[in-house]
C-alpha cells in the first residue's frame, strides 16, 4: 500500500500523515491519541492508493488485528518508536519514492510483529476473532 500510496496520494494527505505523526509525538502520554493517530495514519495510506479494494483490505485487517481491542498497550517509549517509524514512512511518501515507501512501512510493520511477539506472545497463538 505505502508503494502505491507515494506515487498518488495528494498534497492534503501527505499533509494529513505529517500531522498525524506530530501529534502522535506531541500527545506521547495519551494512549488514546495514539491509538487514534495510528488509525489515521494507516487508512489515510490506504485511501491514498486510490483503490477501493485496498481499503477495504486495510479495513479488514484492522478488525482482525487491531491490537487495542485485544489488549495490547504501547508505553511512552514504543509511541516515541511507532511515531519515528511513521515519520520515515512519510519522508519516504514526500519524496514520491515507492520503492522506499514500501520498506519504510515494511519495517515499520516488521518492528510492529515483533513487539507484539515478545511482549504478547499468547497473542500470536490465540485464534483470530472475525466479529468483535
Amino acid at each position: 500500500m505505502a508503494r502505491l500510496a507515494a506515487e498518488r496520494l495528494t498534497d492534503e494527505q501527505l499533509e494529513k500523515l505529517t500531522k498525524s505523526v506530530q501529534r502522535m509525538r506531541a500527545h506521547n502520554q495519551d494512549h488514546d491519541v495514539f491509538l487514534e493517530e495510528n488509525r489515521v495514519f494507516h487508512t489515510t495510506i490506504a485511501e491514498a492508493t486510490g483503490s477501493s479494494v485496498l481499503w477495504v483490505f486495510n479495513e479488514t485487517l484492522k478488525s482482525i488485528s487491531d491490537g487495542a481491542v485485544v489488549g495490547v498497550e504501547y508505553t511512552p517509549r514504543r509511541r516515541l518508536a511507532v511515531a519515528a517509524a511513521h515519520q520515515k514512512v512519510v519522508e519516504a511518501l514526500k519524496s514520491r519514492d515507492p520503492l522506499a515507501a514500501e520498506q519504510a512501512m515494511r519495517a515499520h510493520v516488521g518492528e510492529a510483529g515483533a513487539y507484539w511477539r515478545r511482549k504478547y506472545p499468547e497473542l500470536s497463538a490465540r485464534n483470530v476473532r472475525w466479529v468483535h
